[in-house]
């Protein structure tokens, strides 16, 4: 059976809601990306197109740069932050206006 999208084990809750025992559960991609022969556990570095499917799949580069800058604004305003991180996150702030 091939599922294309399956979220927080909803695979194996539609599985035992008509009565069948899930065995083996293999992932074979996460988003745009193939994941190929990796082994479990296993990991290696995204190429620069596999970087760029993720951000397209994403909304791309300037939505998740907005994303971010609202994230990291939230937690330095609740004070989330310690102070060294808050310093880092002052300067990433002042450099990408």
């Amino acid at each position: 059976v091939e599922i294309r999208e399956g979220r927080f084990r909803q695979v194996r809750r539609m599985a035992s809601q008509v009565g069948l025992k899930l065995m083996h559960l293999h992932r074979s991609a996460i988003g745009p990306l193939e994941l190929a022969d990796l082994a479990e556990g296993q990991w290696r570095p995204l190429t620069a197109a596999e970087i760029d499917a993720l951000y397209t799949a994403a909304g791309g580069r300037e939505w998740a740069r907005s994303e971010t800058r609202l994230a990291l604004i939230r937690r330095l305003e609740e004070g989330e932050l310690d102070e060294a991180d808050a310093a880092v996150v002052r300067r990433y702030l002042a450099d990408s206006a």
